[in-house]
């Protein structure tokens, strides 16, 4: 893991900031920085992120990612904008996360040329969240929450509330 932490550094070089050496990246996990000068991706201490994972920036997007942070299996978190995880966040199998949607307003114009619409995902400190949960542009997630299995979250969550379903809502207040 050390040897893919170094080629990263190197690749990428400004483009990629380690706070140390403690972050694991398990096999089949892919950083992927564009070249437009201010996209980065920055990662805090112990964080680990497990197999069949990307980690992608476009566009001048930048991903923050605090201290002791784990991602389990199969996630995808892809900025055009920003995306910032605090510390003590756990992160269950099949994650998504999209800052960005496609635009769509102009009908003489196939999709995938009308470019992207960006808001920031700020995810806080002392977060669970489940396996399957898609996270969508504009999001807060604040400190203490709780997101079930299976949510999707197009709206912000407060902290301590646990939320479940799609779209997410407040089942319970876990603590203030």
């Amino acid at each position: 893991m050390l040897i893919r932490l170094l080629y990263y550094k190197l690749h990428y070089k400004r483009k990629f900031k380690l706070n140390s050496l403690k972050v694991g990246i398990e096999s089949n996990t892919q950083l992927i920085i564009d070249s437009h000068k201010n996209s980065q991706i920055i990662l805090g201490e112990i964080n680990y992120f497990y197999r069949f994972g990307n980690l992608e920036v476009y566009d001048g997007g930048k991903i923050e990612l605090g201290n002791n942070i784990s991602i389990n299996k199969g996630f995808c978190i892809v900025s055009r904008l920003l995306i910032k995880i605090g510390n003590d966040v756990m992160i269950g199998p099949n994650f998504l996360a999209y800052d960005h949607n496609h635009k769509f307003d102009d009908s003489g114009k196939s999709f995938n040329k009308q470019g992207y619409i960006s808001k920031p995902i700020i995810i806080e400190n002392n977060v669970w969240i489940g396996g399957n949960v898609f996270i969508a542009s504009g999001v807060t997630i604040g400190s203490n929450a709780v997101i079930a299995a299976g949510s999707v979250v197009t709206k912000d969550v407060e902290k301590g509330n646990l939320v479940a379903g799609n779209p997410a809502k407040i089942v319970k207040l876990i603590s203030e």
